[in-house]
């Protein structure tokens, strides 16, 4: 699995030894030491030995084992001390892989001594490494698994050292965390903020406002944000019909979801499924396309 270049988010951990990570928007790279874990939202573009004076190299020209298998094993060996570093990707999908992905840090590092004194955490990356280093039948869903939850644990780690604001912040919040968590999970519900209101114990007019100072919309609007990415996410990788898409988004007929849709997105969703078709199709023949000169 390559990691390099991926619009996902991905974890490295360095197993041995130490490496640099070349940061985009920095002119100083990142120095990673054994036992740092490192979170970006997109995945880094570089890794460079320890100072040996080799140039910075893609992580797909280090991968060694585990390409097909969900997490890879990268080793760096420019001269100085041997370096292992282990990297899966996160695969985020449902109703909020959108909001999640916008809400995340660019980038945090876990360092070795946090890591290891939380034991839940030091665990997963135990047994990410022994998947990674010795796949066998089932390790691609067994990796997925690991990761999704040392994804939740390094970001609840990252929540407890940072002071959060905007929608993970809100997230934190026990009261209006209830109501995203209900709203993300059943976002097909006919949810109205009185109900929302109840579901949480409080009053509609506190809700309300609560709601939107923290999350920074109206509670009826985040709704129909969830709803709407959920739907493109539907009919981008999936195969339902349109009456099938609208009634997992929460609406009762095909018309009014395509209204929403077209208010939302500026297209119907049939429109906007055709599109993709066609650009799918479009970019297939180019890439079939011999060379020439």
């Amino acid at each position: 699995m390559a990691i390099t270049g991926e619009q996902i988010p991905a974890i490295h951990y360095v197993v041995e030894g130490r490496c640099a990570v070349a940061l985009p928007d920095e002119t100083e790279p990142l120095w990673l030491e054994a036992g740092d874990v490192l979170f970006m939202r997109r995945g880094p573009d570089r890794l460079v030995h320890d100072g040996s004076g080799v140039s910075p190299i893609a992580l797909d020209e280090a991968i060694t084992l585990g390409a097909n298998h969900g997490a890879v094993v990268f080793e760096l060996d420019g001269g100085g001390a041997p370096s292992q570093i282990l990297g899966a990707g996160i695969v985020l999908g449902g109703p909020s892989r959108k909001v999640l992905l916008e809400a995340l840090p660019e980038r945090f590092v876990l360092r070795a001594e946090d890591s290891h004194t939380t034991p839940s955490i030091a665990g997963q990356l135990e047994c990410l490494t022994r998947e990674a280093e010795q796949p066998g039948p089932g390790s691609r869903l067994i990796i997925s698994r690991i990761t999704e939850v040392l994804f939740l644990l390094l970001l609840r780690a990252y929540g407890e050292r940072e002071e959060l604001g905007g929608w993970l912040g809100a997230a934190r919040n026990p009261q209006i965390g209830a109501a995203l968590s209900a709203i993300h999970r059943q976002p097909e519900r006919d949810w109205t903020v009185d109900g929302l209101a109840r579901f949480v114990g409080m009053s509609r007019s506190s809700f309300s406002a609560k709601f939107q100072r923290l999350v920074g919309a109206p509670p009826l609007r985040y709704l129909t944000s969830v709803r709407m990415d959920h739907a493109v996410e539907l009919l981008t990788h999936s195969q339902l019909n349109i009456a099938a898409i609208a009634e997992q988004v929460g609406y009762g007929s095909e018309p009014a979801f395509a209204t929403a849709f077209k208010r939302w997105h500026g297209s119907t969703p049939g429109t906007f499924r055709r599109a993709l078709v066609e650009r799918e199709a479009a970019a297939h023949d180019s890439s079939s396309e011999p060379a020439t000169g």
